[in-house]
């Protein structure tokens, strides 16, 4: 069976956000959705503290690697 995962999105009253955040057995997992590969992903220090995790890119070249490896 699998676990439960639970689905978010974070938003500060500053307008920083996360696009896609998963929770499961107690880890969080973050994603940042870029259509623009050249546009890169501004790191928010503020949630990868807090929450202890990294922030990953997904973009047109590697969305495809990061679904088969699920």
């Amino acid at each position: 069976m699998h676990p439960s995962v639970k689905s978010f999105f974070w938003r500060t009253v500053s307008q920083q956000e996360i696009d896609y955040i998963e929770e499961s057995n107690g880890k969080i997992k973050a994603f940042e959705f870029k259509w623009n590969e050249k546009k890169k992903v501004k790191k928010i220090s503020s949630f990868s503290n807090s929450y202890q995790t990294d922030i990953t890119e997904i973009n047109p070249s590697n969305f495809r690697e990061l679904f088969l490896n699920l």
